[in-house]
């Protein structure tokens, strides 16, 4: 078994870890019930005016919050209170007041003021399939067509990304143009801006000699601005890549890494993406591999939308008999699942 086959099921099986699993905090507790009974267990979450409590003899059970007289927990919880605050911190309740022990600070409020406890991470969900076609008869017979996605699941402290684009065209019967380009990433954060990556990148073109192109990267993200109407990336790391050529002979090395992405709405109805990534050679007899996407779309109507998509590709050391240059101009038709 080859070492790109090998990864690439290893990102698949650390991609799937990611969307399934959730982050879990819980603390032991005791509550003292309005009917006199006393319940010791791990709290897991306050949820929709129940709290969840873990027990040992009885599992998962789910107690009412106005049952509850008085409660206090071991270890530090996430707390939301009223108007949205959040405050962690050990928690103690008695005579309908909360008492949140924080880094040596105490806050106070009413028992009512309770609105969850460790609730789950938001998940954040984005998908973008957009799609172009020409085709033209008579005195020259041309078709073509694109199809893409692009699309990210974001919680707490995950993210991944992932996305696609296959392009066919042909002119009297030749084929022109036939290439495929996939990528699928996850992100770890460590801190707010920063996170840990994995990058899987794939790519197939005949007429570029390419039967199958293999790129695996690791490294470090920042995320430089963070609002829904500017979002920027820039990330630094290692890759592994891996040329499996039609005729000419394979290659393999490891290169550097370095991507960003930007996606910005300028104006409401008006939206410009532009991802770059960059693999600069350590060898001294290698090349730099470059690769740019960028989208320009406009709103129709709901989800749909007019885009014009540029891609542009380098090859500082491409094969024998190729250029080192292809550039591709889509005009379509998108729509975006939120």
């Amino acid at each position: 078994m080859t070492l790109h086959r090998v990864t690439l099921r290893s990102l698949a099986l650390l991609a799937l870890l990611a969307v399934f699993s959730t982050p879990l905090w819980a603390s032991p507790a005791v509550f003292e019930l309005d009917n006199g009974d006393r319940i010791s267990g791990t709290l897991v979450q306050m949820i929709d005016g129940g709290f969840v409590v873990a027990t040992t003899w009885g599992g998962e059970l789910t107690i009412a919050a106005p049952s509850v007289v008085s409660m206090t927990t071991d270890e530090p919880v996430t707390i939301v209170l009223e108007d949205d605050e959040t405050v962690v911190g050990r928690l103690e309740s008695q005579d309908g007041e909360v008492t949140i022990h924080a880094d040596g600070a105490v806050t106070r409020a009413p028992f009512a003021s309770l609105q969850a406890i460790n609730p789950p991470p938001a998940v954040t969900r984005h998908l973008v399939v957009a799609a172009g076609a020409n085709l033209q008869q008579g005195n020259s017979e041309t078709s073509s067509l694109s199809v893409s996605i692009d699309g990210s699941r974001r919680s707490d402290h995950h993210r991944i990304t992932y996305g696609g684009r296959w392009n066919r065209a042909e002119e009297s019967s030749v084929t022109t143009a036939d290439n495929t380009f996939v990528n699928l990433k996850y992100d770890r954060f460590f801190e707010p801006a920063w996170y840990a990556f994995g990058s899987l990148e794939g790519a197939r073109d005949e007429l570029k000699d390419l039967d199958l192109q293999t790129r695996v990267g690791a490294g470090v993200g920042w995320q430089a601005i963070a609002d829904p109407k500017l979002d920027l990336n820039l990330e630094a790391g290692v890759a592994y890549v891996r040329d499996d050529r039609i005729d000419s002979e394979d290659e393999e090395e490891v290169t550097a890494r370095f991507a960003s992405r930007l996606d910005w709405r300028p104006l409401d109805r008006l939206d410009l993406t532009n991802q770059l990534l960059v693999y600069p050679s350590f060898e001294s007899d290698g090349g730099t591999q470059l690769r740019n996407e960028f989208t320009l779309s406009t709103s129709i109507v709901g989800g749909l939308a007019l885009a014009m998509t540029y891609v542009f590709e380098w090859d500082e050391e491409p094969a024998p008999g190729v250029e080192e240059t292809d550039q591709l101009f889509v005009l379509g038709i998108q729509y975006q699942i939120k």
